[in-house]
């Protein structure tokens, strides 16, 4: 029996010990990446890039590693919540270059994980789009760059409406309507939550109100009985293949798919909409600063940047590159002036409360 014992104590250890490594190795891909590259080249003169996939392909970047003997790997993550969890419990170490949408910005430079920039080092500050500077997230963008804008808003099927095209408002998703068709929404609370206050109360801050964060609470639990998906990923799918006539999208992923399906439009909600800006920052962990300059110098170069523009459709974040004639919807500045952030006025855990709530009905 004791024998026995022990046996299963040392199998739990094992595991334990087992299920240690698999995390650690997680969060610290990384630096064990360079251990499988030892023969490829020197540690110091590489660059550990963590961003979104589908945002920059590693074959365009092949030039800058043959022109500057500067390997570059490529990390991805998920959500960018993944992306906060891993850089506050490794303070960034192993990072070099990193992709976070705004509010998670925001969090990283009052937690003093980012660094500032050196502006005299880059060569491309006088092209960016003014529309995506200074915002509250990184006021005088010290410590950002911007270069991805993603623009929430509706899509929609017009074929499904035929002669009876519908006003474009939140109101198709968040109320029954007559067609009494199926629609579907983000799988992220922050934006599902934020997009519904703004619905309801016209005013993106509302929701710091518990009473207002109730009321969507509600609008939300209501909405489920329309609901085809929760989904950040699939909405377009199920738009193209007519499972859901509208759906909530950013202008970027339904231009991909409209190329295919031209019957698709992307609509400006009459209420409001939100924007999310993604930008370049450098970890505080970060000591390969020279090395970090040059791949930003390069990937903002016009033919990089309209590379990767016309590939996932999303507006330049330079004024030098021309995208005329390929659908992709650039915001004007009377248009920009009217978007929402996803800001940090309502704690992440209150969030995910009410989400939990809805998802539990």
């Amino acid at each position: 029996m004791i024998r026995r014992l022990l046996s299963s104590w040392s199998v739990r250890c094992v595991m334990v010990g087992i299920w240690t490594v698999i995390v650690i190795g997680f969060l610290y891909t990384p630096q064990l990446s360079h251990l499988f590259h030892v023969d490829e080249i020197r540690e110091d003169k590489s660059i550990n890039l963590f961003v979104w996939p589908m945002m920059i392909t590693a074959e365009q970047l092949v030039p800058f590693e043959q022109e500057t003997g500067i390997k570059v790997y490529m990390h991805y993550y998920e959500s960018n919540e993944e992306l906060l969890q891993k850089l506050r419990v490794t303070q960034g170490k192993g990072y070099d270059l990193v992709m976070p949408a705004d509010y998670i910005v925001d969090i990283l430079r009052k937690e003093k994980l980012i660094q500032k920039i050196d502006t005299s080092k880059l060569t491309f500050l006088k092209y960016l789009n003014p529309l995506l500077l200074n915002h509250y997230h990184d006021p005088g963008n010290q410590y950002s760059i911007p270069y991805f804008l993603g623009i929430y808003g509706l899509g929609v099927d017009t074929h499904y409406f035929g002669d009876n095209q519908p006003p474009a408002t939140w109101k198709l998703l968040f109320e029954h309507q007559p067609q009494g068709y199926e629609v579907t929404i983000t799988d992220v609370p922050r934006r599902a939550i934020a997009i519904a206050g703004k619905y309801l109360f016209g005013n993106a801050q509302a929701i710091k109100d518990p009473a207002k964060l109730a009321e969507v609470e509600k609008l939300l639990i209501r909405q489920k009985a329309w609901i085809r998906m929760y989904t950040d990923i699939r909405g377009e799918d199920l738009l193209a293949t007519k499972n859901c006539p509208v759906v909530m999208t950013i202008a970027s992923d339904l231009w991909m798919i409209k190329r295919e399906h031209p019957h698709l439009a992307f609509v400006l909600p009459a209420e409001g909409t939100f924007v999310a800006i993604d930008s370049f920052v450098i970890p505080a962990a970060s000591e390969k600063q020279d090395l970090v300059y040059q791949l930003l110098n390069y990937m903002y170069q016009p033919k990089f940047i309209k590379y990767h523009a016309t590939r996932y459709g999303f507006c330049p974040p330079t004024t030098n590159v021309d995208i005329a004639g390929s659908g992709i919807f650039c915001p004007t500045k009377e248009q920009f002036a009217k978007f929402d952030f996803f800001q940090n006025v309502v704690p992440e855990s209150d969030l995910n409360n009410v989400w939990v709530s809805v998802l539990a009905h």
